[in-house]
């Protein structure tokens, strides 16, 4: 089997083409194509920093778990 890492922009018609190597004997063989998303960059911490807003201070939803609580 060989492997062949290919990267390329999408174009509207979608349609791209790949030249094989000069090892690639010609006769019948199976082209399997995987795409993967493309990868965003991690999350740093923090990045939402300033974006919730806690409209009220409420703890009385933590009366349900008196039980449970120490």
């Amino acid at each position: 089997m060989l492997s062949l890492p290919v990267e390329f922009d999408v174009t509207p018609d979608r349609v791209f083409k790949i030249t094989l190597p000069e090892s690639v004997e010609p006769g019948k063989h199976r082209f399997i194509v995987m795409i993967d998303p493309p990868r965003r960059a991690p999350r740093k911490p923090g990045s939402a920093k300033g974006k919730l807003k806690v409209l009220e201070e409420d703890a009385s939803h933590l009366t349900d778990f008196t039980d449970y609580m120490p």
